[in-house]
């Protein structure tokens, strides 16, 4: 899982459904939740501040 080797824990709690059967690259994408941090948060931001599938620049 990513962000796994950044925080103590995490776990799925569910996947991006827009109950519509349309397909987009967010579709089925795990929301996680994440407990223990590693690091402090300024530190670790600039990797998990990204929270679709499709990351820009």
């Amino acid at each position: 899982m990513e962000g796994a080797t950044d925080f103590g824990r995490c776990a799925v709690l569910a996947r991006i459904d827009n109950g519509l059967g349309i397909g987009n690259p967010e579709q089925g994408t795990a929301v996680s939740v994440c407990r223990d941090p590693r690091a402090p948060r300024r530190e670790l931001w600039p990797t998990h501040r990204h929270f679709g599938a499709c990351p820009s620049g």
